[in-house]
């Protein structure tokens, strides 16, 4: 088991609320969440981060991140996680009591290490490490769910959050922290049935239970459903996904190399490096831990 405190970085979208879910059913300690621009517009992925945090009972610090990218406009993906970024759910409506991107300096330095892991675009990470470079020395790891080598989901051959800031994700690879990478190469493989959802979850989806797995199977019904929407295998939760590499690297496999990666977000992977780049997976092992997270006792 994980024992440092951990951050995680989301712009909530569906995956990123049921990575969420994820972390807090596996006891992973989330000491503080941080929102960023990215699947919706970043007022969407605030609220959602304040909502979740409260509803899932996470319990952890907030901070409000950045609204836009480091250079350019960005994008969203509003057709895929709704206009409100999870699936059209109403959460129960949280007290809003963040803090800003410039604290998370002082969170890191109060923490003194801690472990990152980043389900959205790296704008807050690359940010704190151009501002406070000092920090870097207090991120004992990243965990980045981003990029792409052999799938892409956006054009130009790229991956959403890699995409969305390019000059943020190249920053963060100079840094020489401990990195691995959690590609759609492999978050691909975790792509779920509606009769491996229902296995998962324990029912079919009831939009009457307000219950924590209630509203989670629901948010997992609807992925599925914008996933076969777009020709996927099933419902991709690519940002759990990377919640479970980091807490059980055991059930994923990868090889070290260092990432090129262009102005449009494309990855290019060369051999002789220091980051850690996934590309299989146990499935059924992650799939007993997706079940398991339905049986724990909200």
């Amino acid at each position: 088991m994980k024992n440092l405190p951990v951050i995680i970085d989301t712009d909530p979208g569906t995956d990123d609320a049921v990575a969420l879910f994820v972390a807090k059913a596996l006891n992973i300690n989330v000491d503080t969440v941080v929102s960023v621009c990215g699947n919706v517009n970043g007022s969407y992925t605030h609220k959602n981060v304040v909502d979740l945090n409260s509803f899932l009972s996470l319990n952890a610090n907030v901070l409000k991140g950045a609204d836009q990218p480091l250079s350019g406009n960005g994008f969203t993906a509003e057709e895929v996680h709704g206009e409100n970024g999870i699936g059209g759910v109403i959460l129960p409506l949280a007290k809003d009591n963040a803090g800003n991107i410039e604290e998370l300096h002082h969170t890191l330095k109060r923490l003194k290490r801690a472990d990152v892991i980043t389900l959205g675009p790296l704008t807050n990470i690359a940010y704190i490490l151009k501002e406070h470079p000092e920090v870097k020395a207090n991120i004992n790891s990243l965990t980045i769910m981003g990029g792409g080598f052999e799938i892409s989901n956006i054009p130009n051959n790229a991956e959403f959050n890699f995409g969305c800031d390019p000059e943020a994700i190249r920053t963060v690879l100079c840094s020489d922290i401990d990195i691995t990478i959690v590609p759609l190469d492999v978050t691909h493989k975790i792509y779920l049935s509606k009769e491996e959802i229902k296995d998962i979850c324990g029912f079919e989806i009831d939009k009457t239970d307000s219950s924590v797995y209630g509203v989670i199977s629901e948010i997992m019904y609807y992925n599925y459903k914008t996933s076969i929407a777009k020709n996927d295998k099933g419902a991709l939760i690519h940002d759990a996904t990377a919640v479970l590499a980091y807490l059980f690297p055991e059930y994923f496999e990868g090889v070290y190399g260092d990432i090129f990666v262009d102005e449009f977000g494309a990855t290019t992977f060369k051999s002789d490096g220091n980051i850690k780049v996934l590309f299989d997976v146990e499935r059924d092992l992650v799939m007993e831990k997706l079940k398991k997270c339905f049986t724990k006792g909200y």
